[in-house]
């Protein structure tokens, strides 16, 4: 999940040249290039309006813009060549200079077909570029070289050109002509982020790949050097079976911000319950939302959690950079255990006298549902569920009294965490809190841990039958 996350193609064959289309017909072209339906959107933007766009040429790559306005005052053929090469505001990626006859003919013809003119496109060219003179042709009349080609907009006929002496400096006027190479579309480039493979389809130029990497996306940290500590998802503590409890701890699995941001992170925290502590799931099975006890069964069991970050993609309208743009983090190497509680509780009924609610004087229901007590012990009452207590008849409860049974202890012995009640033996605690006390059993009446192996005290074996000493110093070994 290091590799490319994107890569973009250039090359000086597409670079150099002015984005134009079929609809920019008309449209002015400023001083960088960029491109405007009016002189006034281009001004309101900041941008300098320099030539209207008269003619497209996609299959040749080549475009005709002219002047929006006419060089001052008549002059002669020689010096109107000069004087519309030195045409002002220079643009970016266009080259002025004085149309030749043919340049006149096709930008008159694309106004014709641009507004479908009667009159063989003089009408609406006149209009469209504010011609109301004569203008000089950057061509020789083929008969006479004493002679040059100037058009007529305004002319009825169907050419609108004829010629007169190059040396007339009293007649011809000037409208400087822009000529720009049509920048061709960059190929497009299909990231396929599940194969980490780009596509693009080769144009009819030499390329350059440039690849875009992303680093991946990371976890916040906290503290300082060196005493960093990466805040990764931890293992929630507590969580009872079948609760909408998270099972990740709060203030844990924080992503890190982009950048200078404090509000947008690197990517999005994904997690997966997974089955096994060494494989993790497939992809697929990822999800940003947090896994809680809900679906857990009410026993209880150890849940093994997987996740990864999924890297933050380049946000819409902006170019991608090292800030804004971050590659999927790997998926953890070892998954979070978190021990799920189980959801099945006792209630221990204490007869108010010798006699026991199994003597049928009451009648005891969970969730609507007859419930039988033995030994003055009701077991496995799953937290939320309503318990009635009610005296059958020819007996009266004075008062019925609930009170929170004594929380389970813990005892740490040798990194090992044994959960007991006050006053039972190992073997009682391993046999009443069994998920709670996953890894300890009872071998052969000695107290063992599958990671501890046999649990001493003083050197001797601890037996299942001892009481659980809390100040009873431990150890552990094989045999």
């Amino acid at each position: 999940m290091t590799l490319a996350l994107l890569l973009t193609a250039v090359t000086g064959a597409w670079a150099d040249g002015i984005s134009v289309t079929t609809e920019d017909f008309g449209k002015v072209i400023c001083t960088d290039g960029s491109i405007y339906a009016t002189e006034g959107e281009a001004t309101a933007a900041s941008k300098t309006a320099a030539a209207k766009i008269f003619f497209i040429d996609n299959v040749n790559k080549k475009g005709l813009a002219l002047a929006l306005a006419d060089e001052s005052g008549a002059m002669d053929w020689s010096t109107a060549k000069t004087t519309a090469a030195a045409h002002t505001p220079a643009v970016t990626g266009g080259t002025w200079k004085l149309a030749t006859m043919d340049e006149w003919t096709n930008m008159r013809e694309a106004a014709k077909n641009y507004q479908n003119d009667e009159h063989n496109g003089h009408s609406t060219f006149k209009n469209m570029a504010n011609l109301t003179q004569r203008y000089w042709v950057n061509t020789e009349d083929e008969y006479d070289s004493n002679n040059a080609y100037y058009y007529i907009p305004y002319s009825g006929s169907q050419f609108g050109f004829s010629t007169d002496p190059k040396t007339n400096n009293s007649s011809c006027y000037v409208r400087a002509c822009l000529e720009f190479n049509i920048a061709s579309a960059a190929p497009e480039v299909k990231w396929d982020a599940a194969t980490k493979t780009a596509t693009f389809t080769m144009p009819g130029s030499d390329v350059v790949l440039t690849p875009i990497y992303a680093k991946a996306a990371a976890f916040a940290t906290t503290g300082t050097e060196p005493e960093v500590k990466t805040l990764l998802p931890e293992a929630a503590e507590g969580v009872i079976a079948g609760t909408d409890a998270s099972l990740i701890a709060e203030g844990t699995g924080i992503v890190a911000f982009a950048g200078t941001s404090t509000e947008v992170t690197q990517g999005t925290l994904m997690y997966a319950i997974g089955t096994s502590a060494t494989e993790a799931p497939a992809l697929t099975a990822f999800s940003a939302t947090v896994p809680t006890a809900k679906d857990i069964a009410d026993e209880g069991a150890d849940v093994l959690i997987w996740y990864y970050i999924k890297g933050a993609g380049t946000p819409d309208g902006q170019e991608a950079t090292a800030e804004n743009t971050f590659n999927d983090s790997e998926i953890c190497e070892t998954p979070i255990k978190v021990t799920v509680l189980t959801n099945k509780f006792d209630i221990q009924f204490n007869a108010a006298n010798a006699n026991t609610i199994e003597a049928g004087k009451a009648t005891v229901t969970v969730g609507g549902t007859a419930a039988t007590v033995t030994e003055g012990k009701l077991q496995g009452v799953k937290m939320g569920s309503e318990v009635k207590v009610k005296a059958n008849t020819g007996y009266k409860f004075r008062k019925v009294e609930v009170k929170k049974g004594s929380a389970l202890k813990t005892l740490t012995v040798c990194g090992k965490t044994i959960y007991y009640a006050e006053g039972e033996t190992w073997a009682e605690a391993i046999q009443n809190h069994p998920t709670e006390n996953q890894g300890w059993e009872i071998f052969d009446g000695d107290v063992t841990h599958e990671n501890l192996g046999y649990l001493f005290q003083n050197d001797d074996f601890v037996l299942g039958t001892a009481k659980i000493d809390p100040n009873a110093s431990y150890s552990n070994g094989s045999i």
